[in-house]
């Protein structure tokens, strides 16, 4: 299980917990919801506040359940979100969300779909250049997108329309097709010509009968 995942269940889990909390002693014992909800809470953390009101022997014999049920599930629910923070998971997260937000606030940029040898190799033309762009590979775990290249990256399919319109097609100034099946360019090269009519394009060939298909397709430079 990844962190994230084991942090999601943590949460999950934990919310269960205080909803059959908050039920079984609202039912067992007659008690409003913010009286079972402040027991539950007080119960399952073992702060020791005292009781609400006194329990009866079927709520004393639920909260000896619920204790022990709750320390069965709170080493689980510790190490997801010790994980989640310690892994890094939380910065990759947070991360993420700013790179969405720089993405969607760029304008005349390129997009550079694919990010093996050659299209990190235009990539960092771009950086060093200090032109804006974005990335968009299918898989950045094994791609040779790095974790420290700081290239802004959209992870998905681009001859997806969604993939590209997150890119930022319809404000980018030019397109780079630069992944490894010329079928797949072709592809790219239609799609972002479609959602973007003035689009510069370059594509990259990989046979030499690709080059007319890229051309018909709406490839400016082959």
């Amino acid at each position: 299980m990844t962190p994230t995942r084991h942090f999601v269940a943590a949460v999950v889990l934990l919310l269960l917990l205080t909803a059959g909390g908050t039920f079984g002693y609202a039912s067992i014992e007659g008690w409003s919801l913010r009286e079972s909800l402040y027991m539950t809470v007080i119960t399952l953390s073992t702060v020791g506040y005292g009781e609400v009101h006194p329990l009866s022997p079927q709520g004393q014999w639920f909260s000896i359940a619920f204790v022990m049920l709750g320390f069965a599930f709170a080493g689980f629910a510790v190490a997801g979100v010790s994980a989640f923070i310690v892994q890094g998971e939380l910065r990759t997260l947070l991360r993420g969300r700013r790179l969405d937000r720089k993405i969607a606030n760029l304008q005349d940029h390129y997009i550079v779909c694919g990010c093996g040898a050659v299209g990190r190799e235009i990539a960092s033309a771009f950086q060093q250049a200090g032109q804006s762009f974005v990335v968009v590979e299918i898989n950045l775990d094994s791609s040779q997108v790095s974790g420290d290249s700081g290239f802004p990256c959209v992870e998905g399919d681009a001859t997806q329309e969604e993939v590209l319109q997150q890119a930022g097609i319809e404000r980018a100034r030019g397109l780079i097709a630069a992944l490894h099946d010329d079928p797949e360019n072709v592809f790219v090269t239609l799609t972002a010509r479609q959602l973007n009519a003035d689009l510069h394009i370059i594509a990259r060939a990989n046979e030499k009968g690709s080059e007319s298909k890229l051309r018909v397709a709406g490839t400016n430079h082959v």
